[in-house]
């Protein structure tokens, strides 16, 4: 469950850059990348928690690399597509460059960085909190995304 919930967002992400000008196909793969991703911290949380270490860990990381606009950014969003049933994108622009239509998105009091610069953002951050646990919880990683079943005993996809 934990690496498939990055993968997920990995997923919804990539679907997110192909929509272009579908509003609605936009805003449900938003929707299902924010959950995603922040269901990866709290997999994570709670299937790591029982390693040694990691408790003291986690907290640095939320003190620290956890603890920035993008993250803070993203616990709001996700509290308002879950709570409230508004995910906060009011519009967007569209332009022609060359033969190809481009679209940004936006979210309501913020027009200066587009949603999907906010979403690769904190799914950067998320690989980087990844790595930092495989490194220093000495988790094999192998490309596979099953890579933790074994190690935190599920025996199976997490």
């Amino acid at each position: 469950m934990i690496v498939n919930k990055l993968t997920e967002a990995k997923f919804f992400l990539g679907k997110m850059e192909e929509c272009g000008c579908n509003a609605f196909e936009f805003n449900c793969y938003f929707s299902a990348f924010v959950t995603s991703a922040r269901s990866f911290t709290w997999s994570v949380k709670k299937h790591m928690s029982a390693m040694k270490g990691f408790d003291g860990f986690w907290e640095k990381l939320m003190s620290g690399k956890l603890n920035n606009e993008t993250a803070k950014k993203f616990v709001r969003i996700r509290n308002f597509i879950e709570k409230e049933v508004d995910n906060r994108i009011i519009g967007g622009s569209v332009w022609k460059e060359g033969k190809e239509i481009k679209t940004k998105y936006f979210f309501k009091n913020d027009t200066e960085k587009d949603v999907l610069s906010w979403c690769s953002e904190y799914f950067v951050m998320l690989e980087k909190v990844r790595e930092l646990i495989v490194k220093r919880f000495k988790l094999d990683a192998p490309s596979s995304e099953y890579y933790w079943q074994d190690i935190i005993g599920l025996g199976g996809p997490v």
